[in-house]
């Protein structure tokens, strides 16, 4: 008898435990997706679409994204507001499925044919090293399909930073192959 109140005990217990929702992502994902492990979501937008779904349920349970590995490119931000928050003891979790590296970057994706030799002799001369100038490239922004208003502005940060804040542009960043590039002055 004391088996059989002990096999009961256990699985009631079990019924009654709390089980987070999960959510995937993968650069490979599709949208129309479940969101699953095996049918994991393609963007960041599909996936607070389902947070928010699981958090209107009123479930005492958190939720997780995990974001298989990989790069995510953004065009536009990314902006979470209360209503992608988590509650006490239900917290809403972003993170790296373990064991995997993942980025996030902002911005547009330039082919890499649009990047050229420098042009212009005058800018080649003044390069210093001789050897360098075939290999510094170029590439027209504008050309690219940026908007004029969509490059920030080269301004100082950090230690510099008078303390005050500013409401500003972000300064340009371009990434080659994983690697930020200097932009010229």
């Amino acid at each position: 008898m004391k088996i059989f109140g002990r096999v009961i005990f256990i699985f009631v217990s079990l019924g009654f435990t709390s089980q987070a929702v999960e959510y995937y992502i993968a650069p490979d994902g599709c949208d129309e997706n479940t969101g699953t492990y095996e049918k994991p979501f393609a963007s960041l937008n599909a996936v607070r679409l389902a947070v928010r779904k699981a958090l209107s349920s009123k479930s005492e349970d958190g939720v997780t994204i995990f974001f298989r590995g990989g790069h995510y490119y953004l065009d536009t931000s990314y902006e979470l507001s209360t209503a992608d928050s988590g509650r006490q003891g239900a917290p809403v979790i972003y993170c790296a499925y373990p064991g995997e590296q993942v980025s996030i970057a902002g911005g547009p994706l330039f082919d890499r044919l649009l990047f050229k030799p420098i042009s212009d002799p005058k800018v080649r001369e003044r390069i210093i090293d001789s050897s360098a100038r075939p290999k510094i490239v170029q590439v027209d922004l504008i050309q690219a399909g940026i908007e004029i208003n969509r490059i920030g502005r080269l301004q100082r940060f950090g230690q510099a930073f008078s303390g005050e804040l500013v409401d500003s542009m972000a300064p340009t960043e371009i990434f080659f192959e994983g690697k930020a590039m200097t932009i010229a002055r």
